[in-house]
C-alpha cells in the first residue's frame, strides 16, 4: 500500500464500508498488487458490527480507518474520506471491488494526459457476469437525469 505520509501521495483511494468485512480482503489485496504505489487508502466504516474496523487495522496497518458510530450513508462516507485527503487525485471504490492490476496507473495516466481532463471513470463489470459492463461512467442529460454509460453491453 502507499506510504503512511498521507499528505504527499498523488492519489487517495476512499472505500466506504458497511457490514462489508467479507469483501474487504479481496478489495485491499487487489490494491496491494498495483504496480503504481503513489497512493494511500482510507476505509470509512459506517458503524459496521461485523469486525470490519478491527480486521482492517490488524491486517492492513497502513490503511487509514475512519470509524463512524452509525451508518451515515454511502455519499457521506465518501465525502468524509475526501475531506481528509491531501492528494491531488481521489479515487473511490466500493468495498466489493477488485481492481485490475494496472487500474490505478491507467487512471492517473488518463488524468494527466491533458490539462482539460477534469475527472476519469473506470469500466466496471458485474462480478457475476464479468463479460457484461455495469458502467463506463455516468452520463447526464439536460434534464439532470443520470444513467450508466454503456451499461448492459457485452465486452
Amino acid at each position: 500500500m502507499g506510504e503512511q505520509d498521507w499528505g504527499n501521495q498523488l492519489v487517495t483511494i476512499v472505500i466506504p464500508n458497511w457490514k462489508g468485512r467479507s469483501f474487504l480482503a479481496p478489495c485491499l489485496h487487489a490494491l496491494e498488487r498495483q504496480p503504481f504505489t503513489d497512493y494511500v487508502v482510507i476505509v470509512v466504516d459506517n458503524g459496521s458490527r461485523d469486525g470490519s474496523v478491527e480486521w482492517v487495522k490488524r491486517n492492513y496497518p497502513r490503511v487509514q480507518v475512519i470509524a463512524n458510530e452509525e451508518n451515515r450513508g454511502f455519499a457521506a462516507a465518501v465525502n468524509q474520506g475526501i475531506r481528509v485527503s491531501h492528494s491531488r487525485y481521489v479515487a473511490t471504490l466500493n468495498n466489493d471491488t477488485e481492481a485490475k492490476p494496472r487500474w490505478l496507473e491507467a487512471l492517473v495516466e488518463a488524468a494527466e494526459s491533458d490539462p482539460r481532463v477534469g475527472m476519469c471513470a473506470s469500466k466496471m463489470v458485474f462480478a457475476d457476469r464479468p463479460g457484461v459492463i455495469n458502467s463506463r461512467g455516468i452520463s447526464l442529460d439536460r434534464a439532470g437525469i443520470a444513467w450508466d454509460r454503456r451499461g448492459g453491453e457485452r465486452i
